[in-house]
């Protein structure tokens, strides 16, 4: 039969073109995971270079389902040996852990070490022996725990989803963490960027002045002060100038990080990296940044924090209560044309005002509590704004903003290492993991907070 004949000429050489857009996909999937490319940015080169590769998989999958259809169509609805077009497809396999697909989309929400676990790196110890003690390895980069360029996602990297079936199931029981972890809500409110230099030179507004008016038509062409009587700027037509004073800082970036020791067997433990990880290494480094962002000295090697930038608000307590002064401080900002969006206040200070009770029961501290019951749900609001109960804070102070105005610059996303090298380490079997981060951080507008103390 002639058409059978073409058809299955057809297939064969759709067949040929398989390997072809398979090295292509691979290509560009190698080049895409190479760069430094966003993921979420489908206008970059990179992208498009691997969408377009994808596509052709895409369609030669097509064109070979659609050619087989008609070959077993012709052959009476059966299909002969070799004719499935998913049957030994080296497309579907290289395709099956697409990174644009659900392994990019697990990772962007993965916790920080359910995305190490899930690395070709750490896989590819594993297999190697280097875990197992088959092999000795110096440093070696587990993997990125996160990108900085997935800014947004810096600190708090959602909810992990599970996934470790192709791991080693552990006999050891779960970590219990006797660690107090403080929750990072501050961090999650101060804007997020990146940068390629040693440090971020940046102006910053640290006076105004407000001139705008209304302006009649000039009566003269003459220059204001000119002739006699002396042409007045009102004459003139003159526009008030409105006055801005700028101060040029710099913040440096600066590397934070911390290691822990680690028995070689218990590399072997998935979940228990994972929690090592997840809830010393960073938690660790992201209670001293949160620290550091709100109290740092600006001193050696650490950032300079919100509370000790020149030119924010300053109210006194005094003889107020710290409620009142909390409002005073957020009216010194909007003095400034800022709008505050939160209060960061040290947890036992919060706890003192949220206990506050009114005098229903007859005398001061007895009647119902002013901020409502203990069964209100609900965040915890301040004068219409959000509370941030933060170690970070004081106890007795309280810091007003508008935290999107105070930046905090990424040189690299945080990183894992681990190394037998350290010490006598590789006789001892043990591993020395360490995390870092390189950042800088600054208040691009110090007008936009204000503190109570």
């Amino acid at each position: 039969m002639p058409q059978l004949k073409d058809v299955e000429a057809r297939i064969a050489e759709l067949r040929k073109q398989e390997p072809v857009a398979a090295k292509a996909y691979t290509d560009a999937a190698a080049a895409f995971e190479a760069s430094d490319a966003d993921p979420t940015d489908s206008s970059s080169p990179q992208f498009k270079a691997l969408d377009e590769a994808g596509k052709a998989v895409d369609k030669l999958k097509s064109d070979i389902a659609s050619a087989t259809q008609v070959f077993a169509t012709l052959k009476g609805g059966q299909l002969t040996p070799g004719s499935d077009p998913t049957q030994g497809d080296p497309l579907e396999k290289q395709r099956g852990d697409d990174i644009l697909g659900r392994r990019v989309q697990a990772l962007k929400n993965a916790s920080l070490g359910l995305r190490i676990l899930e690395g070709d790196t750490y896989k590819g110890l594993r297999e190697s022996g280097l875990l197992t003690g088959e092999a000795q390895f110096g440093a070696k980069e587990l993997g990125k725990a996160y990108d900085r360029d997935e800014v947004k996602a810096l600190i708090s990297l959602g909810s992990q989803t599970g996934g470790y079936a192709n791991l080693v199931t552990p006999d050891r029981l779960p970590l219990v963490d006797l660690v107090p972890n403080r929750p990072r809500r501050m961090i999650d409110l101060i804007s997020k960027g990146t940068t390629d230099s040693k440090s971020i030179e940046y102006p910053v507004v640290v006076a105004r002045g407000m001139a705008a008016g209304y302006v009649p038509d000039p009566t003269t062409a003459a220059a204001i002060g000119s002739g006699d009587p002396a042409v007045t700027p009102t004459q003139a037509g003159l526009k008030p100038e409105t006055s801005l004073t700028f101060d040029l800082r710099t913040a440096t970036v600066r590397t934070l990080a911390t290691w822990i020791p680690v028995h070689r067997n218990m590399m072997e433990d998935a979940p228990f990296l994972q929690s090592m990880i997840d809830a010393y290494l960073r938690d660790e480094l992201d209670q001293r940044i949160e620290s550091d962002i709100a109290t740092g000295s600006g001193s050696g090697e650490i950032f300079r924090g919100i509370l000790n930038t020149s030119g924010i608000g300053s109210q006194a307590i005094g003889s107020d209560s710290i409620i009142d002064a909390a409002h005073k401080a957020m009216t010194l900002i909007r003095l400034q044309y800022e709008e505050p969006t939160a209060f960061a206040i040290h947890p036992s200070t919060w706890e003192t005002i949220r206990l506050l009770r009114d005098e229903a029961g007859g005398a001061a501290g007895t009647g119902a509590y002013l901020f409502g019951p203990p069964s209100q749900a609900g965040d915890a609001t301040l004068w219409g704004k959000p509370v941030i109960p933060t170690t970070a804070i004081p106890v007795g102070t309280v810091l007003a903003g508008d935290f999107s105005k105070a930046m905090l610059w990424l040189r690299t996303g945080m990183r894992v290492l681990a190394s037998d090298s350290h010490a006598d380490y590789f006789t001892r079997n043990l591993v020395a993991i360490l995390a870092e981060i390189r950042a800088a951080f600054g208040v691009i507008k110090p007008l936009a907070f204000a503190k109570a103390s």
